[in-house]
């Protein structure tokens, strides 16, 4: 099984003229910050629960179940190789504390949810969207104690708390009625289905809207260089090389794939705020590394067909 770069690329498009549509939006004042924060609410707190749980609506058979523990113990170990591996690069870098803090967490936590589920839903339908899902629950298990860890100073506790989250428990409740063949009425399904559906443009036109106040310069382009190279680049292809040899289905290896292969969290803003860290920078990064992942996705997966 090898993903069509042609598909690929159609499917960047897409993306790319529904971000643009949020981007022109926010210019032409349809939406305001106001709007962007209850859009953005509803997507995390409804549509996106809503997608997981739809997506849950496939017949479990033994292969599926083994993919869901498969992809989720893979995912520990990619995660926990992208901190170790980022760290040690950084540690050749003379960066000040504050961006080494940003740059180390920006590089191991990716926008696996507003970016990486409708490219996995569009590439691998309702399969791909539940293995992406696992991955992304994965990643808040350790975007909520590593990721803590990471930008915490001395002295602060982690809160167990941030991890009851809306699409976490929407995970749960989703495999719960998978494992037990809980069936659901066809009128909630569709519901679901049809709320679910409106997750995907949402979440690309909100990451269009934030571009709007966003201005490039000659410095910031420079500075963030390393760091994307490093999360955009380096790190989902050090990934397929680990998964080169891995005897698991490829749908499971392109999923892990792709979802290394977003961009910084956009999420880490408000983290590195909650935290005291320089959120202006993390916001830099996110900003920038998303526009850089519109071309490098389409690289890493050249790549990554050529080795597979």
């Amino acid at each position: 099984m090898q993903i069509q770069f042609g598909e690929v690329i159609s499917q960047l498009i897409i993306m790319v003229i529904i971000i643009m549509i949020g981007y022109g939006a926010k210019k032409w004042r349809l939406i305001g910050e106001v709007g962007e924060k209850d859009i953005s609410r509803l997507v995390v707190n409804i549509t996106s629960p809503a997608l997981i749980i739809s997506s849950l609506s496939i017949s479990l058979d033994e292969n599926v179940s083994k993919n869901i523990i498969m992809i989720a113990a893979i995912t520990s170990g990619i995660l926990v190789s992208s901190y170790l591996i980022s760290l040690l690069i950084l540690g050749f870098k003379s960066y000040e504390e504050e961006e080494k803090v940003i740059y180390h967490f920006s590089m191991v936590f990716g926008n696996v949810a507003f970016l990486g589920f409708p490219m996995c839903y569009a590439l691998f339908g309702k399969e791909g969207l539940l293995y992406a899902s696992v991955y992304s629950a994965v990643q808040d298990l350790f975007f909520w104690s590593l990721g803590v860890q990471i930008l915490a100073k001395k002295g602060e506790k982690l809160n167990l708390k941030n991890l009851l989250n809306p699409c976490m428990i929407a995970l749960v409740i989703g495999i719960f009625i998978l494992i037990f063949k809980i069936p659901i009425p066809s009128t909630i399904e569709k519901a679901l289905t049809s709320i679910g559906g409106a997750t995907i443009p949402l979440a690309l036109m909100l990451v269009g809207s934030s571009f709007f106040n966003y201005k490039i310069s000659k410095g910031t382009l420079k500075q963030m260089i390393v760091p994307s190279f490093i999360k955009l680049l380096l790190v989902p292809l050090i990934g397929g090389l680990i998964l080169l040899p891995i005897p698991i289905p490829e749908l499971l290896k392109y999923i892990i794939i792709i979802e290394l292969s977003m961009p910084c969290a956009a999420s880490s803003v408000v983290l590195a705020k909650n935290y005291g860290r320089d959120h202006v920078l993390a916001s830099t990064v996110v900003m920038h590394m998303t526009g850089f992942s519109l071309l490098t996705i389409p690289i890493v997966i050249l790549i990554i067909n050529s080795l597979w």
